[in-house]
């Protein structure tokens, strides 16, 4: 075994920016405008013409009475309307009421990125809140669009008999969420409604849309997933204008643009969004980046070592670039070429999905599969780059249960092997979930001959290179598990530090006979064509 480095003195390290601000545990969204946009304000907009009645009298009834008044459906909401309004409608008049409000509610769609942003929030620990002013039919959407689920309550005008900025409306919502104004994020559209009135109760405050007042704002809600929400003020994360020192040393580097992936692009606990980063000086080269902010920030500093550890094993890598502010994010660059499909494997594939089979096997890469593979081709040769690399390293799920801090190395390391084998509940890494994983990729039982001698031999090879240089990877990894910030590895249940015992494990891996556990790990029947056995 290499010889470990003595872990230095024990120093009290936090992910997080500590604030001297009471800690946020609500955010509290508006709907219209802010989470979701009316496409065709038909209703709106529509009814004075379909009833032959003046804009004005019709605005009057909307404010002070659709909007704080309840109703079981929108045909009695519409008799409600023709009962109020000084008009003499017929049938087609009513019809053509029921079919506006329709169209109307029909055209209301989600604002790109507030679903990927109310599911992290909502994974963060946040309790999300939801104030609208609205008539009843008009939360619909809110049921059809899948919206109510991330929400601990709501608020309704129509349901509430008031409406924003009625003090009292807030009061309520912070009342039902079960925290103080002073604990509470107001995010809206309006500056009145969502911002004034919900400072003046003790909440804090962000402003959708462009602001000339000095109010902290943002164009749109997808932004405040690149923000700090417990930091002052909200400091931004990453954002269009931000310089990046470390994209490219000694060359100026501006992001120039920065979108969110579509929400279906998103992956389950993260954020991720496509920047395209302006490099050097006029003119400047444009370099395109994803970035990525994660579920537990700690992830950032994991998927960078990942990357150089792939890098150093010369496999296909993306570049990674650590932004270290407030909260750790990272970018990496976009791998060229198209995702992995089962049915295009040949023999050149076949050997580039084995190698990085053999690197997810010594190093723990508990989140290898075919959908974060991404294929390049050049005339007979192949190459594959893997993407989403924050799960590497960890195999052995620790019970923590009565540690007093197992974010530190340190207290790993001290567990005798008599504690550390009584807390292991599970190895995340196994005969069994390797041969899953490679399945993912291609049929391991019905290899035929020249793909089953190439996909050998990209496994024994990546092994002979990880073996020859161990004592460069191992000591890489001895060396980092120790800086802080400390390297935090492991699923939530099983999250802790990464310390001595999983160098040892990776190293324990790499110097296994690569032939004699093939067999055993693609689980053949029979030997694969080309080799001795």
């Amino acid at each position: 075994m290499h010889g470990f480095p003595s872990p230095p003195e024990a120093q009290a390290v936090s992910s997080l920016p500590s604030s001297s601000r009471v800690e946020l545990r609500a955010v509290v969204f508006d709907l219209y405008g802010t989470l979701i946009e009316i496409g065709l304000p038909s209703f709106h907009k529509g009814i004075p013409r379909a009833l032959a009645v003046g804009f004005r009298p019709w605005m009057e009834l909307v404010r002070h009475r659709l909007l704080t008044t309840a109703f079981d459906g929108k045909e009695e909401l519409i008799e409600f309307v023709l009962d109020e309004l000084p008009v003499r409608p017929g049938p087609a008049a009513r019809q053509s009421a029921v079919e506006l409000l329709d169209e109307e509610l029909k055209s209301v769609t989600i604002v790109a990125g507030a679903v990927s942003l109310l599911a992290f929030l909502k994974n963060r620990g946040y309790k999300l809140g939801l104030i609208s002013n609205l008539s009843s039919p008009h939360r619909q959407p809110v049921q059809k669009l899948g919206l109510s689920d991330y929400f601990d309550a709501t608020c309704f005008s129509c349901d509430e008999g008031i409406k924003k900025p009625t003090p009292e409306i807030y009061s309520r919502l912070c009342e039902r969420l079960n925290v103080a104004p002073d604990q509470c994020l107001m995010v809206g559209d309006s500056l009145k409604n969502d911002v004034e009135a919900s400072t003046a109760l003790g909440m804090r405050a962000l402003l959708v849309g462009k602001s000339s007042t000095g109010i902290r704002s943002v164009e749109t809600v997808a932004e405040i997933g690149w923000m700090a929400l417990d930091g002052e003020e909200c400091p931004r994360l990453l954002g269009v204008g931000d310089r990046l020192e470390a994209a490219r040393p000694h060359s100026p580097s501006v992001i120039r643009e920065m979108t969110p992936l579509a929400d279906s692009e998103q992956g389950r606990y993260n954020l991720v969004a496509r920047v395209r980063v302006a490099v050097g000086r006029a003119p400047p080269s444009v370099e395109e980046f994803f970035a990525k902010r994660y579920l537990s920030p700690e992830s950032a500093y994991v998927e960078e070592l990942a990357h150089g550890v792939v890098s150093q094993l010369g496999l296909p890598c993306t570049r990674a670039v650590l932004i270290d502010g407030d909260e750790p994010c990272l970018l990496t660059t976009s791998a060229k070429g198209s995702k992995f499909r089962r049915e295009d494997v040949d023999a050149p594939l076949a050997y580039e999905v084995a190698r990085h089979a053999a690197a997810a096997y010594i190093f723990a890469n508990a989140d290898f599969r075919a959908h974060n593979a991404i294929v390049s081709r050049h005339e007979s040769h192949a190459s594959i780059t893997m993407i989403d690399l924050e799960h590497f390293f960890f195999s052995l799920a620790l019970d923590m249960t009565g540690l007093r801090d197992p974010y530190r190395p340190h207290t790993i390391d001290a567990l005798s092997k008599a504690e550390l084998s009584r807390r292991i509940r599970r190895r995340v890494l196994t005969e069994r979930t390797t041969r899953r994983a490679m399945r993912s990729f291609l049929e391991l039982d019905r290899l035929g001959s020249e793909i089953g001698r190439a996909f050998k031999s990209g496994w024994v090879e990546t092994f002979d290179l990880a073996r020859a240089d161990s004592a460069s990877l191992c000591g890489r990894l001895e060396k980092r598990i120790y800086q802080a910030p400390y390297l935090v590895i492991g699923t939530r249940s099983h999250r802790r530090a990464m310390a001595r015992m999983d160098v040892e494990d990776i190293e324990s891996r790499m110097l296994q006979d690569a032939e004699a556990i093939f067999p055993n790990l693609v689980a053949l029947k029979r030997p694969v064509a080309g080799s001795d056995g």
